[in-house]
């Protein structure tokens, strides 16, 4: 007969030596200690990080408001514009290609202008809205925009921000003066002296000058040229915008398209300068317009701007390292941003604001 011993069998308790239980406590304490400082500090972390509301820029714009523009272009105007933008160099084969392909995507390159712009301004979270049928006209809504910055990001995205090189008529002067000397204005402006001087001004106080592309056929230019406003500025902090008619070639011989890079800089007395370096073709076009320079009869290049002439430099020395650089007021009265506005793209044609308004919340 087998016999069973149903005794427990004894317990073994592990005797710690008291060093080692003081070593163990003390352990558990670091531990916890941790484990509080850890919670507390993402807890204090999680309480002072801003909120910024939802990243969706539909759901921002519903809960901060912010600016709505509604903006349109003319097609008519989008293909005069770029046929002025081809230089004379340009072969009219590759000219009416260029024209067609600026039609084509006109809208797909003013949104992708408009988002680097908006992007520049500080709203990355933004919504461009074409037209569902293609119609030359967008609407663009900034989430959180204030109603303080309604007219800087107006002039932002409406500014064309193209630069154009055009050799100016041997014969402007003397065309200039007649006109103005006749008092002869093209429609909007009238004729005014002003510091011992005849400029062009608006003939109602406060209105703007008429779009420049009107003024092109103005005072019978000659052959292959146009007449331009060209800007000056008063003395005497006088702020006024007045001008005066001035003939170049109509197409260019250099434009932004030969630009490879744009920035302000200052010269050896501390004066505000804006610097321009062209592409291989932009360089060797500039040594062949700069070469040989009379200096009896010096030519002048007119520096262009969205139309107006800022600028009537008189080419004295040849220009061989493909770059330029442009001083005076231009850069004192152009918007500050406006090299971050070259550099962010050049719209296809000028857009009109049809519709602006601040919403609140």
């Amino acid at each position: 007969m087998n016999t069973y011993d149903d005794t427990p069998p004894p317990t073994i308790v592990p005797v710690l030596h008291p060093n080692r239980t003081r070593q163990l406590f003390i352990a558990i304490i670091l531990l916890l200690l941790a484990s509080t400082t850890a919670y507390l500090f993402n807890t204090l972390k999680r309480d002072n990080t801003p909120d910024t509301g939802p990243a969706d820029p539909w759901l921002l714009f519903a809960a901060k408001g912010g600016w709505v523009f509604t903006f349109e272009y003319d097609i008519g105007e989008l293909v005069n514009t770029a046929a002025e933008r081809q230089t004379d160099k340009t072969p009219d084969d590759k000219a009416l290609a260029n024209i067609a392909n600026a039609v084509e995507n006109a809208q797909t390159n003013i949104v992708q202008t408009l988002t680097r712009r908006l992007n520049l301004l500080g709203f990355d979270k933004h919504i461009v809205i074409t037209d569902p049928d293609g119609a030359p006209r967008l609407t663009v809504r900034i989430p959180g925009a204030p109603t303080e910055r309604g007219d800087e990001i107006a002039a932002a995205l409406t500014e064309p921000a193209f630069i154009s090189f055009h050799i100016v008529h041997p014969g402007s002067d003397e065309m200039s003066r007649k006109l103005l000397y006749g008092d002869i204005a093209p429609p909007g402006l009238k004729t005014e002296v002003i510091q011992g001087q005849i400029y062009y001004i608006p003939d109602t106080y406060g209105a703007a000058l008429p779009p420049p592309p009107e003024l092109r056929d103005f005072g019978d230019p000659p052959p292959d040229c146009v007449c331009m406003p060209h800007h000056h500025y008063l003395k005497d902090n006088d702020i006024r915008d007045v001008y005066t008619p001035l003939f170049a070639h109509r197409r260019p011989f250099l434009t932004r398209d030969n630009i490879v890079r744009a920035h302000n800089d200052h010269d050896k007395n501390g004066n505000p300068v804006f610097r321009l370096q062209f592409n291989a073709e932009g360089k060797t076009t500039l040594a062949q317009i700069t070469a040989k320079p009379d200096l009896n009869m010096p030519r002048k290049i007119a520096i262009v701007i969205d139309g107006l002439v800022y600028s009537t430099p008189q080419i004295i020395v040849p220009i061989n390292n493909g770059a330029i650089t442009i001083s005076g007021r231009v850069l004192i009265d152009k918007p500050r941003d406006f090299v971050k506005l070259f550099n962010s793209g050049t719209l296809p044609t000028p857009l009109k604001i049809v519709e602006r308004e601040f919403v609140a919340r």
